[in-house]
């Protein structure tokens, strides 16, 4: 992480509040929850998944670039996966790119089906689960560094 990281989250919500208003749809409180809520959603799966590749490089020892999964995961959630064409579009609906940026965005705009918040929470905390497990996995095989 960087220092010019820390602006990022204040830049993000500035983008999303002059977005909100120049669409001129109003953001109901409604929408506004469904919105965090999945915005915690989203910062629950990329936790779990900067987890899951730490457990990876732990049982890979020389994995030094599992980094870049990462990186490339967040660059495709740049964009909204309406942008992609199937099959991508229903692979990072499933991966689930889709969450962490073109779900909170639609709740915001309501343009989301209500009835995926439920989805959201349950894919996070799997997610969290899943990440637990590998993660406890990953340090019961762990024989130190001085191997």
């Amino acid at each position: 992480m960087r220092v010019t990281n820390l602006l990022d989250p204040a830049l993000g919500l500035v983008l999303t509040t002059v977005g909100a208003v120049l669409a001129g749809r109003g953001v109901s409180a409604g929408r506004l929850a469904a919105f965090l809520l999945l915005l915690g959603c989203a910062a629950v799966l990329l936790y779990a998944l900067t987890v899951l590749l730490m457990a990876a490089t732990v049982v890979l020892v020389a994995a030094e670039d599992l980094d870049r999964v990462s990186f490339a995961f967040v660059e495709l959630s740049r964009f909204p996966v309406d942008l992609y064409r199937d099959p991508a579009r229903t692979l990072l609906t499933v991966v689930p790119v889709a969450f962490l940026t073109t779900w909170p965005g639609a709740a915001l705009l309501g343009r989301l089906d209500l009835r995926l918040l439920p989805v959201a929470v349950l894919v996070a905390a799997g997610a969290v689960a899943l990440t637990t497990v590998a993660w406890r996995r990953a340090l019961r095989g762990y024989a130190g560094a001085g191997g």
